[in-house]
C-alpha cells in the first residue's frame, strides 16, 4: 500500500488519491503511515527501501534507482520482492499516465 500511495502521490487526482487513501485504511494503515507514504518513505526500513525504490523509479533517474537497489537489497528484500516492487511500479506508472483517457 505505501508503494501506491507513494507513487500516486502528487498525481493531481482527488479521485484517484482519495481511493488509496481509503484502500490504505482498509487495509490497516494508520494516517501516520499514509502520511509517510505520500512523504515518500515508511517507518519500517524494509518498506521504506521500497517506497524509495518506487520513487527512483516514477522520477527516471538511473543512478537513483541503482542505488535504491542496492538499498532495498542491504534492508532484506530479495531480488523476487525487488521485481515485485518494479512490477507493481510499472503498472501503478502505466496507470497515472492512463488516468484521465
Amino acid at each position: 500500500m505505501q508503494v501506491t500511495l507513494a507513487i500516486f502521490s502528487g498525481c493531481g487526482c482527488d479521485e484517484t488519491m482519495a481511493a488509496a487513501d481509503n484502500d490504505a485504511r482498509l487495509a490497516g494503515l494508520t494516517g501516520a503511515e499514509i502520511d509517510q507514504a505520500l512523504a515518500g518513505s515508511s517507518f519500517s526500513a524494509r518498506e521504506s527501501a521500497a517506497v524509495s525504490l518506487a520513487c527512483a523509479m516514477k522520477s527516471g533517474n538511473r543512478n537513483d534507482v541503482a542505488a535504491a537497489r542496492a538499498r532495498a537489497e542491504t534492508f532484506g528484500l530479495c531480488p523476487v520482492e525487488i521485481q515485485q516492487v518494479e512490477d507493481l511500479v510499472r503498472a501503478l506508472l502505466h496507470k497515472l499516465e492512463h488516468l484521465h483517457d
